[in-house]
């Protein structure tokens, strides 16, 4: 079993949506020890998660600041 996560950003906008491919990782044999997450592996999401999060953000940030909200220009 291949197991792939990813987050799908769609802005309010509605103009564009990106996806963005986390992690992924295989179980060849089911038991016990390989059901859900290990630690290692829940780190691992949650940090490119959250790189994923902040880097979208940011960008979204950035993009609103450069045109001035009074007039519409750069």
């Amino acid at each position: 079993m291949k197991i792939k996560v990813q987050v799908v950003v769609e802005f309010d906008n509605g103009v564009s949506e990106t996806t963005t491919d986390i992690v992924s990782f295989e179980r060849d044999q089911l038991s016990a020890d390989t059901f859900g997450l290990t630690l290692a592996e829940a780190r691992d999401v949650l940090a490119r998660l959250q790189e994923t999060l902040v880097q979208h953000q940011v960008d979204d940030y950035l993009q609103e600041q450069s045109h001035c909200s009074h007039c519409g220009s750069d």
